[in-house]
Formats: C-alpha cells, structure tokens, sequence
C-alpha cells in the first residue's frame, strides 16, 4: 500500500463526520474507513472507502473528486452521493 496521509476508521455501531480540506463534507458509517492520499487538496482530491459514506463534495470544476472502492473510481466535481463499498483495495 502506498503512504496514507490520514486514515478515519468507524468501529460496529460507531459514525463520524470528517470534514476535509477542501470543503468537502464526508459522513462515514459504521465499520468503514477512508484513507486520504498524502496529497490530497494540493494535486488531487482522491480518497480510498471500504464501507460506507456520505459524501457532500465541495464544488471545484478544476479538480475532480475521486473516491476509489476496489478497481471501481467515482468522480465527480461537486454534488452528494453515498457509496457502499466492502472489499480490499489500495491507494
């Protein structure tokens, strides 16, 4: 695996609400993770889920936002979605 920036980890019952750099707004359920890349908001907004989250992404047409589930990448330039995910993946 490659260097994580920052790692959020939700254990069974437990969510977080993770606010990044870049505006965005990341709503994490129980029993995920999501890993940032290290240069997350001064390259590329990029960021790794397995489990499930909310994502409000902040508006920036110049920068997509990427989520990486497994072979599968979301991307998108501002808008909210959720994504379910379970399964190994690497960044």
């Amino acid at each position: 695996m490659n260097p994580v920036a920052q790692e959020y980890v939700t254990g069974k019952g437990r969510r977080a609400t993770v606010p990044l750099s870049d505006g965005t707004v990341v709503f994490l359920n129980a029993a995920s993770s999501l890993r940032l890349a290290p240069d997350f908001d001064r390259i590329e907004r990029r960021v790794e889920l397995e489990g499930e989250a909310y994502f409000a992404v902040a508006a920036d047409s110049t920068r997509p936002f990427r989520v990486v589930t497994g072979s599968t990448v979301t991307e998108v330039c501002g808008t909210e979605f959720d994504v379910r995910y379970s399964g190994r993946n690497s960044m």
